[in-house]
């Protein structure tokens, strides 16, 4: 191999050293939260507790057995839960569910309802409650229109 041959190598691989620290470098600025992240895993494995909102999947996931296998399920979100909640509320619905179809407004003969028991759909006589999770979550079926 030829000297300008060489020097031309090295300054290749010292262009590619160079590259690659520009690239890496940022990458140093995440280790404070990769190293939170795994001690909140850690901590978690530790006490043997199931990771957040698992215990909220199987509680909606509870109410399959009762509910058809397609069609639109009607969400029914308390007054009093703020809009924030009611979307968290209405995408953890739809994921636990899945693939039935959970809408926030449907005239579905299906309801969630989710919250505080409402007044309006408990003393309702369309709708007949079909499964009551114990935990603020409710399903109705619609008998009458």
């Amino acid at each position: 191999m030829t000297e300008p041959a060489r020097r031309s190598g090295r300054i290749r691989e010292w262009a590619s050293f160079a590259v690659l620290l520009v690239l890496v470098l940022p990458c140093a600025s995440l280790i404070p939260s990769m190293r939170w992240n795994l001690h909140v895993l850690g901590r978690l494995r530790a006490v043997e507790r199931a990771a957040p909102d698992s215990d909220t999947d199987r509680i909606y996931r509870s109410l399959i057995p009762h509910l058809p296998e397609t069609g639109p399920i009607a969400f029914d979100a308390p007054k009093s839960m703020s809009a924030t909640d009611a979307s968290r509320t209405l995408y953890f619905l739809q994921y636990s569910l899945a693939p039935r179809m959970v809408l926030p407004f449907s005239d579905s003969p299906w309801v969630i309802a989710v919250g505080a028991p409402d007044a309006a759909l408990r003393d309702d006589r369309r709708y007949a409650l079909v499964a009551d999770t114990g935990t603020d979550v409710r399903l109705f079926h619609r008998i009458a229109p």
